[in-house]
């Protein structure tokens, strides 16, 4: 994998996620029923945060021979990511889905 998109790999991730979350939520949302999108919702964001987590973990693991300072700041971009990820998959389970203000 080129250096570049290694060291981006966990930002990226976390941009595809937060991008598929709140687009699946105001998706769901939008077209269900009232009182019948809370499931679909919470089973979308657990499969994305789930992938997004699995595809971070996997990047943090791949091996690879740079330098020292971009392997940390690699790794420690992706340990950021991973929190973020988290986060934002935990709002589902704390914030009301599909509520008007």
């Amino acid at each position: 994998m080129p250096l570049l998109i290694r060291l981006v790999l966990g930002p990226i991730v976390w941009a595809a996620h937060f991008a598929v979350v709140y687009g699946a939520h105001t998706a769901l949302c939008a077209i269900r029923p009232p009182g019948t999108a809370e499931a679909s919702v919470a089973m979308a964001v657990g499969i994305a945060t789930l992938a997004a987590l699995l595809t971070l973990l996997l990047a943090g693991m791949t091996p690879g021979t740079a330098v020292r300072f971009r392997r940390d700041v690699t790794l420690l971009l992706t340990v950021l990511s991973a929190i973020a990820v988290a986060w934002l998959g935990i709002t589902v389970l704390i914030v009301p889905v599909c509520t008007s203000p």
